[in-house]
């Protein structure tokens, strides 16, 4: 295969690389992309996209002179890329025409030249030698190394003309896909490549990533650059010591590169961290850009070298946005005079003379940016080692906060080469710190399930520490759906990356959806550092008699229940899932697992539905849709069995139905060794058309509720297995109409509290409503409720029950007598207590009170209490309360214990006014109205030094004072307060 398609590209070399008639462009080569809104390609095989794009544009194809056009990502996992077509043209000078009629069609998004894209390198100077490396010594490379972490390791993707795999110096770094077994003629890891245990070729589409010839060694240079083997007593170090090479061969051509872009999405789907591009050209593309975008927002870094004109000119894919666009300098941080220069590029780094491997075992030296961006990557990739989550923006912050400004060494480019050259200890010490000394990461709801039949649940939250630092203590916050917001604190010790389960109090709640808010705060009592991951939001349901008759799930992105089913996964790999897929035209979504990949024989896998409610039925059962294939292997084969719960899931009958997919069972004749893909409707037994697919009769389960389906697949082998249009239906037993009957958890309650209503019948109810005015919510579907009331007052409850034959309801009028809270309130003349001095606070209007202050109060108990003036700061008052019917609130009130400085006089207030005699050594008070008291002065500092009592019934007072200091004091009277002057 390797060689027919090598005679295919050298035929046409001639018409390819010479590019007569676009100097920057590939010659007769287009990209199209066709508007998702029309139609979505995704899922499409060759056959089937080839087919929509002729209905789509088959006037335009053909006046474009069009003779070849395929999908230029049909294999990704991710969306984004799945409408965009390479398009052949057959006269390349009719290529800006060719785009203008392509787009003139409204299907059309856009169409574009393909942009030529070239290695970016200096022919080599023929100069060898293993120790003169440097590039390293002058990015401080042996220091950043001491934060390199042994067993640990991230991914660079070189996509470039191949790499020696083989090469002693990079062999043990080259990265391997491990959930590929080599040469077995099987998709193992379902990714769409067959056998891609290296990597893949994209210039041919095989599997052979080495070099085509012997003398190509601008990928292994590059290669080697980015992460040589280190400490190995062997060649070369490199800055990515010991990170991983993804050999992605992007071109048959050392020239061009032809499909560097399908190489880009490959590698970020498969696990690259770092792409390094060393090549490009003066075209841009939205195609390509989007290709870039789609890296990105997997979280891969992408460099790129900004290209060897010596100029200003922009290159792709450097100069896209979201590319790290790399300069080459020297020895002395001088711009090499071959780098191009300008405001898009980021950063600079040496790329000239640089010793790196070369293809078949040896070493060389080599200049041109193509050398300064793997230093890039490769450094990029060591961060990536230390620091796996970090993101995209926050990585290359760090690189370009971290360089060496060079300016002073380039007067004449100032502007023009980015950040500067990189510093590899410090981007190294950048991004140390980025990682979160304070993380709380609160992970998931743990219990309940996305389903429960018991309306009292006992949530369980996991949480992680995220951060470096030892975790002591935090505080979390939670509410169920609307309810108050309640708080505690954890306190423990738990290491970085250790896991905490935060236990709540037992709730019990209504049937029904219910949401939970749960988020943490202070850790250690101090600031979280990363508030990105503090907060969780997740639902979950009570169903305390399951799911009525009918039940028709679709598995669709929309469907309100496919999150109601859960997935039991013993071993942790490849299981049950949900995805939409193309069956036939359709965008269907479904069930299915993988088996294909699967290497657990034996190993058993299954889906749980939601409870259902089998009460008041004369017959049930459930259905659904199925395909799978005729087994392509000799032995063997898979196994669906279906099993029943009648306790809501916690345990299961022996097997009601035992479905082996053999011959018999196989919805389609395909026993090739290929992905099985159920996208035709010939592929599917369809149970309401066909009478041979399985419909599971339940009638002995008739009369039952929370009734759960398990369907369990047994990996044999190794067939997917699609499931759709799951149905549980029954017929209803006519009979009487149900006698509803109720018991409350409580009948007396507080203003706000919650009361828990369950329901009986005879004869059984299929539906229940509950309706109580006032209450929150005031309507509530199903067997059992809860209700809070808000308001003092009486309620009334009403309940009606049905079933096939009628529905009937029974009320009662005061079912819930609700009291209302005591009113609290603290009463005080002021919030502010002096040094020394005391506060009355007062309440009335409950039957007891408790009090409580991180302050000093004269009593705990009373309807009236002191506040002292001990000592200095701000304190808090709690007042609790409780009335003659057993009702409680609080009220919580600030004060500020103060010297009192800085109290103005207000004389137009002051009912008193004082002054010093000097003559008589006092001081003399005048009253408005002499309802005596006690007089006080106070220092400024808020010592007490005088406490005399002013006689009822006199006008006037004299305090001596002899001995006072001079200066400025304050005097208080009746509560209020004067500046008093001693001279």
């Amino acid at each position: 295969m390797k060689k027919f398609l090598l005679f295919i590209l050298i035929c046409a070399s001639s018409a390819l690389f010479g590019q007569n008639a676009h100097p920057h462009y590939e010659d007769g080569k287009l990209y199209l992309k066709v508007r998702e809104s029309v139609i979505n390609f995704r899922g499409f095989d060759a056959a089937q996209s080839a087919s929509a794009l002729r209905n789509l544009l088959d006037k335009e194809l053909n006046m474009a002179g069009v003779i070849r056009f395929q999908r230029m990502f049909p294999k990704m996992r991710n969306s984004g890329l799945d409408n965009i077509f390479r398009i052949e043209i057959s006269n390349p000078a009719r290529a800006d025409e060719a785009v203008r009629i392509l787009s003139a069609n409204a299907n059309v998004e856009y169409a574009e030249k393909v942009p030529l894209k070239k290695y970016f390198f200096v022919p080599d100077d023929t100069l060898y030698s293993n120790t003169n490396q440097w590039n390293l010594f002058k990015i401080n490379a042996a220091l950043a190394w001491n934060y390199v972490s042994p067993g640990t390791s991230a991914t660079v993707a070189v996509i470039d003309e191949g790499i020696d795999i083989t090469h002693p110096d990079l062999q043990a770094n080259i990265w391997h896909n491990n959930l590929e077994i080599p040469n077995n003629g099987i998709d193992d890891d379902g990714n769409f490549f067959v056998d891609d245990f290296d990597s893949w070729d994209f210039g041919d589409d095989d599997i052979t990533v080495t070099p085509l010839d012997s003398t190509w060694n601008h990928g292994t240079h590059v290669a080697g650059i980015a992460s040589a083997v280190s400490n190995n007593v062997t060649g070369i170090a490199s800055i990515g010591y010991n990170c991983k090479v993804m050999a992605v061969k992007g071109s048959s051509s050392n020239v061009v590169m032809t499909n560097g872009y399908e190489a880009i999405a490959y590698a970020a789907e498969n696990g690259a961290d770092v792409i390094n591009l060393s090549w490009g050209g003066p075209a841009s593309s939205i195609t390509e850009e989007m290709v870039v975008l789609f890296a990105n927002a997997l979280n891969v870094v992408l460099v790129a070298a900004s290209g060897n004109s010596g100029t200003d000119q922009v290159n792709y894919p450097a100069g896209y946005h979201s590319v790290i666009s790399v300069a080459s300098t020297g020895t002395n941080d001088v711009r090499v005079f071959s780098s191009n220069y300008g405001p898009t590029i980021d950063l600079c780094a040496p790329g000239i003379n640089i010793l790196s491997t070369i293809t078949g075992g040896g070493y060389g030296l080599k200049t041109g940016t193509s050398m300064a961006a793997p230093l890039v990557a490769g450094l990029a990739c060591l961060m990536r080692s230390y620091h796996p989550s970090v993101s995209v923006a926050d990585l290359e912050n760090c690189l370009k906060s971290s360089a060496d400004n060079i300016d002073f060494m380039n007067p004449n480019f100032t502007g023009m080469l980015g950040a500067g050259r990189i510093n590899a200890f410090n981007a190294m010490s950048c991004v140390v710190s980025s990682r979160f000394g304070l993380d709380v990461w609160v992970e998931s709801l743990q219990e309940p399930a996305v389903w429960v039949c018991d309306p009292v649940v006992m949530p369980k939250i996991r949480v992680r520490n995220h951060g470096t630092d030892t975790l002591t203590g935090f505080e979390y916050h939670y509410r169920f759906d609307q309810g108050p917001l309640q708080s505690a604190s954890w306190s423990g010790s738990a290491v970085y990356d250790s896991i905490l389960f935060i236990s709540l109090p037992t709730q019990s709640l209504g049937s029904g959806s219910h949401s939970l808010t749960f988020y943490t705060s202070w850790p250690n009592q101090q600031v979280d550092w990363n508030l990105f991951n503090d907060t969780l939001h997740a639902t979950f349901n009570i169903l305390p008699a399951g799911i009525n008759a009918p039940f028709h799930e679709t598995f669709n992105d929309t469907s309100d229940t496919r999150h109601l089913w859960s997935i039991d996964n013993p071993d942790g790999g490849i299981g049950w899932k949900f995805r939409n897929q193309l069956i036939g035209s359709q965008n269907s979504g479904l069930a299915w697992i993988n088996l294909f990949n699967y290497s657990a024989i034996g190993e058993k896998d299954a889906l749980l539905s939601p409870p259902l409610n089998l009460y008041g039925l004369d017959s049930a059962w459930v259905s659904f849709n199925y395909a799978s294939r005729v087994n392509y292997r000799s032995t063997g084969f898979d196994t669906l069995r279906v099993f029943v719960s009648q306790d809501c899931g916690s345990s299961f009958l022996p097997a009601i139905a035992v479905i082996p997919l053999d011959s018999n069972m196989a919805t389609s004749a395909d026993t090739t060794n290929t992905f099985f893909k159920a996208n035709q409707n010939a592929q599917w037994c369809d149970s309401l058309l066909s009478m041979g697919c399985y419909k599971i009769d339940l009638g002995s389960f008739i009369g039952q509720q929370n009734i759960s389906i398990r369907l369990e697949i047994t990996n044999q082998a190794g067939n997917n297995f699609f499931l759709d249009d799951f149905r549980f239906e029954g017929i209803e037993t006519p009979g009487a109409v149900p006698q509803p009957q109720f018991v409350l958890s409580q009948t007396q309650i507080c203003q706000g509290e919650v009361v828990t209503m369950s329901a009986t019948s005879v004869p059984p109810a299929s539906s229940w409503q509950w309706v109580v005015q006032g209450a929150e919510p005031d309507t509530v579907i199903g067997q059992m409720a809860c209700f809070l009331f808000p308001a003092a007052g009486t309620y009334a409850v009403q309940l009606t029950a049905g079933n096939q034959s009628g529905q009937a309801t029974t009320t009662q009028t005061s079912a819930v007598t609700v009291s209302a809270l005591p009113s609290v309130q603290i009463v005080s003349d002021s919030n502010i207590v002096c040094l020394g001095d005391s506060l009355l606070l007062s309440v009335n209007g409950s039957a007891s009170y408790t009090w409580q202050s991180d302050g000093t109060l004269s009593s705990l108990t009373g309807s009236a209490v002191h506040m002292l003036g001990v000592s200095p700061g701000n304190f808090t008052v709690t007042l609790n309360a409780v009335n003659a019917q057993g009702c409680s609130a609080s009220s919580v009130t600030d004060f500020v214990v103060t010297s009192c400085l800085g109290i103005e006089e207000s004389k137009a207030a002051l009912r008193w006014n004082a002054y010093y005699d000097a003559y008589s050594n006092g001081i003399r008070l005048n009253f408005e109205n002499a309802t005596g008291g006690t007089v006080e002065l106070f220092s400024l500092a808020g010592q007490r030094l005088i406490a005399n009592s002013a006689p009822s019934g006199k006008s006037q007072v004299f305090i001596p004072v002899a001995g006072l200091s001079k200066g400025v004091y304050i005097i208080r009277h009746a509560g209020q307060s004067m500046k008093l002057l001693v001279f």
